[in-house]
């Protein structure tokens, strides 16, 4: 499918429904259903092509609690790669 299909096919899902469907909004929610999924946030930030997990954390709009829980999870799988605990 090449771009000019995408936004005509949305166009007559718009004129038909009301609604209006941007790809934006498509791949949005992607990225949150699989958020709400499960998927770790380094796997979502893949799947979109971000080169920086800050993007898919602003892409994703995450509340404070969900950060620390990625950021605990992180810590968690990468302390003994960056030999933390030899730090602290």
């Amino acid at each position: 499918m090449n771009v000019g299909s995408v936004y005509s096919m949305l166009k007559r899902m718009e004129n038909k429904t009301k609604l209006k469907i941007t790809p934006h909004m498509l791949r949005r929610y992607f990225a949150n259903m699989r958020k709400e999924a499960g998927w770790r946030l380094e796997m979502i930030s893949q799947a979109l092509g971000h080169k920086h997990l800050d993007t898919t954390v602003r892409y994703l709009n995450l509340i404070d609690d969900d950060l620390i829980e990625a950021s605990n999870e992180f810590y968690e799988r990468r302390s003994s790669i960056y030999r933390v605990q030899e730090l602290l």
